[in-house]
């Protein structure tokens, strides 16, 4: 009883932070071409010297959990806040005029700036960029633990702002990035990023509730304009924590959720499958498909009705890798695999054509 009473201590006690960047101009081009973008818990772009009092302040930011709550009360930052994003949304859509192909790169939650961008680079590694390409990483707030205890607790709350920044962050990015063919590579809960802006998510009912709650965010706050109509998207999914949920749409009533569409501009949704990842699979709980489901990147059957319904996903099986390190799974023979597939090359490798989805039997 000693040790239960000092393990629900520990996890009260335990310090969570925000994935925020520790730059005063954290969104930035570079004519390699390439672009950084990072936003908060709701999605918003984070403006030039936001760390100065007179913009936002770090300390009311990390107080407040958000650009907008920090901002509260002053419609002026709250403009500026606005006006930035734009600016730097159109740099980007000025950037990626002459670029034949975009790329964009995430990983999950429970990570920080600087580990984050040590993974995206190692992903952006592995892949063969040319000078037509244009690059984004995306940075999104999936929050930090201090100790590995308190990941559960903020898993919760990552959850409901991977879908935010998803629907709100990434998707604008997207539509910046225009009329091209878009790559996404994602890690671990970047999936459910990736979903939320490819389509509209459902979220929970409580999230839903809180945050529509915040007087500070506005009417309407948990919509979006959709996809922009253009050229194919391709994803490759690497470890993801997601599951059949993640695929809902939002119910209107008590019947039973059904699966939302997809602009047809999505082509291709690749993503692996590892039994012997511990996260995925919750510690072998048995859990994985619940509490946020996390079955579709751990076992084979989890996906089978998704596969069958849509067309444009496939799994790939990843051989004796354990753990959910990403080191381990951009060296696994499936990730080159569902790059290859979706019309890559690996470094040094001619592109190829996409290869078709082969589907499950239904």
């Amino acid at each position: 009883m000693r040790r239960l009473g000092f393990f629900v201590l520990l996890t009260l006690l335990t310090a969570c932070g925000h994935n925020y960047p520790v730059v005063d101009l954290p969104n930035s081009i570079s004519r390699a071409p390439s672009a950084r973008v990072y936003v908060d818990i709701n999605g918003t772009l984070y403006p030039r010297h936001w760390r100065s009092s007179e913009i936002v302040g770090e300390t009311s930011f990390l107080r407040s959990h958000s650009l907008y709550a920090a901002v509260a009360g002053d419609p002026s930052r709250r403009a500026r806040i606005d006006r930035e994003e734009d600016a730097y949304l159109a740099e980007i859509r000025t950037l990626a005029a002459d670029a034949e192909r975009a790329f964009v790169f995430l990983v999950g939650f429970n990570t920080d700036q600087q580990s984050t961008a040590v993974q995206l680079r190692a992903m952006q590694d592995v892949i063969g960029l040319t000078s037509r390409d244009i690059a984004v990483d995306f940075y999104w707030d999936g929050y930090s633990a201090a100790f590995g205890v308190d990941a559960a607790r903020i898993w919760f709350w990552g959850s409901g702002s991977s879908q935010v920044a998803g629907q709100r962050g990434l998707r604008r990015v997207l539509n910046a990035l225009g009329d091209r063919e878009i790559y996404i590579v994602s890690y671990s809960r970047g999936a459910s990023v990736v979903l939320s802006a490819l389509s509209d998510p459902s979220y929970s009912p409580r999230f839903k509730t809180n945050t529509e709650r915040l007087d500070y965010l506005g009417p309407g706050f948990l919509s979006a304009p959709p996809l922009a109509d253009g050229k194919a998207i391709r994803v490759v999914m690497m470890a993801p924590a997601i599951g059949e949920p993640d695929f809902w749409a939002d119910r209107t009533g008590e019947e039973p959720h059904a699966f939302r569409a997809f602009p047809d501009r999505v082509r291709s949704i690749r993503y692996s499958i590892n039994p012997n990842d511990y996260v995925l699979t919750k510690l072998g709980s048995g859990l994985a498909g619940h509490f946020n489901a996390t079955d579709l990147g751990a076992t084979a059957p989890a996906g089978r009705d998704l596969d069958c319904h849509y067309r444009i996903l496939q799994g790939y099986p990843v051989a004796n890798r354990f753990g959910h390190d990403i080191r381990s799974y951009i060296g696994d023979l499936s990730f080159a695999t569902m790059l290859r597939d979706s019309g890559l090359g690996l470094d040094g490798e001619p592109a190829r054509a996409p290869s078709p989805i082969s589907r499950r039997d239904c």
